[in-house]
């Protein structure tokens, strides 16, 4: 009985954390059920510097569950688009590796995943997910301006929006992650994932935030009033 009561409470606060977060514009959705004992991710290219906006989501994640989300770095898709070699690459791998171990979190590269399963296995799985994902589906996920520039719009749009749902599918898979922390203008890849996936993801969407650096700092003072 002591256990149903505690995991009852355990759900209510979670929700009021939620709740209140939405109160606040700090969160603008829930995709999905997010659970109390949920295994949090952050769902990344490795591209820009590490900034504010990443310091939110760990900071948010903190908040609702009060550990350190894991971090899925997708480093195959953007050396390829950015026409960069291992070194180059290595470079800004290792400024993301350092931006989030000094914050606790493990980070995982889908580059070693990809060694780890090896060449058959990833493109096999990658193939068989592809198959899952309608032309239709991805005319679905363009936002507007895409859609009106449809003439100009290259394959290469259609590879990025499976790389990233197949990198999802591995993050489930093989990190038991199964939720995320997302920027508002992700969530459509989100919602797509949970209607193709045997093991649908869920996500705590964001909003666009205009002043990062003063939400960083309310995230901050949420989490020093925690217990």
């Amino acid at each position: 009985m002591d256990m149903i009561e505690n995991k009852n409470r355990e759900t209510k606060l979670l929700q009021a954390k939620l709740s209140y977060l939405k109160e606040l514009s700090l969160i603008s959705a829930v995709i999905g059920n997010v659970y109390d004992k949920a295994n949090y991710g952050l769902i990344l290219w490795a591209n820009r510097p590490p900034g504010p906006g990443f310091d939110i989501s760990i900071n948010l994640t903190k908040y609702i569950s009060g550990a350190t989300p894991t971090i899925v770095l997708d480093d195959l898709l953007p050396k390829a688009v950015y026409h960069r070699d291992d070194s180059a690459q290595n470079e800004v791998n290792n400024v993301y590796l350092s931006f989030f171990k000094s914050r606790n979190c493990k980070v995982f590269r889908l580059s070693e995943m990809h060694k780890q399963l090896g060449d058959n296995q990833f493109f096999s799985q990658f193939l068989d997910f592809s198959d899952k994902v309608s032309i239709k589906d991805f005319l679905n996920l363009l936002p507007e301006k895409k859609k009106a520039a449809m003439k100009s719009l290259t394959f290469l749009e259609v590879i990025h929006m499976i790389d990233q749902l197949f990198t999802l599918e591995l993050a489930v898979k093989y990190l038991r992650i199964n939720t995320v922390i997302t920027p508002q203008f992700n969530q459509a890849v989100y919602m797509l994932h949970r209607d193709i996936s045997k093991t649908p993801i869920s996500a705590i969407v964001t909003p666009p935030f205009g002043k990062e650096e003063e939400v960083l700092i309310k995230l901050k003072e949420l989490n020093a009033l925690m217990p």
